[in-house]
């Protein structure tokens, strides 16, 4: 007979894969809004791209979240990449949307370019933690399907998120909704946590 759900590591990849379902937007989607936040901040097609770039530059970093990861476990690293894309996509939203007006354009290229960096840090913290949960959990001949599933989510959290952009705002929607999904989106990675407590696998989450 099968042992309870609660016994075997379900949960935790469950968690897991909702947490990779929040990260894929902010980079993979960005194509999607890119004009409707060049005509609501009337950028030049050079700073778009500047932008743009700023979110792949940032990927020499992602070492860091790695180390992270390593030393304070996956559940603080999760919470933190969390918690943190949460408040920097409501900052990027609040700049774009003019809600904190920046009139010079140095500035606002300078802000956006680091919540950019930031972004992707935290999406690497979200998905560094999942990875290294997955690869502990799961025994000998099913650790890379999981990854596989893992990684086609975070593929999926941009398709989540063109959705939801398209039916919030229209495919030209204002240039400030680029912030707006993705932050609620990103925050239903903290609803699993809770659950993890009595997961048989969650010494796997926490180190």
């Amino acid at each position: 007979q099968p042992p309870p759900i609660k016994q075997t590591n379900l949960p935790l990849l469950s968690a897991c894969y909702l947490a990779a379902l929040t990260t894929g937007a902010t980079t993979y989607a960005f194509s999607f809004y890119s004009n409707a936040l060049k005509s609501s901040l009337h950028l030049s097609q050079n700073q778009l791209d500047t932008l743009s770039s700023a979110i792949f530059c940032a990927g020499i970093l992602s070492w860091m979240p790695g180390m992270v990861v390593d030393s304070f476990g996956a559940r603080f690293a999760i919470t933190v990449g969390g918690i943190g894309n949460s408040f920097h996509l409501t900052c990027y939203w609040m700049i774009v949307t003019e809600r904190w007006k920046i009139s010079n354009m140095n500035v606002l290229m300078f802000l956006l370019s680091v919540l950019g960096v930031l972004i992707f840090v935290g999406c690497a913290l979200v998905t560094g933690s999942v990875f290294k949960v997955i690869v502990e959990s799961c025994g000998k001949g099913t650790k890379g399907k999981a990854v596989g599933c893992a990684k086609g989510y975070v593929g999926v959290g941009s398709g989540v998120y063109v959705c939801l952009f398209s039916a919030l705002f229209g495919s030209s929607g204002s240039g400030g909704a680029a912030g707006g999904p993705a932050a609620a989106l990103m925050t239903t990675m903290m609803m699993p946590l809770p659950s993890m407590s009595s997961s048989s696998s969650s010494s796997s989450w926490s180190t």
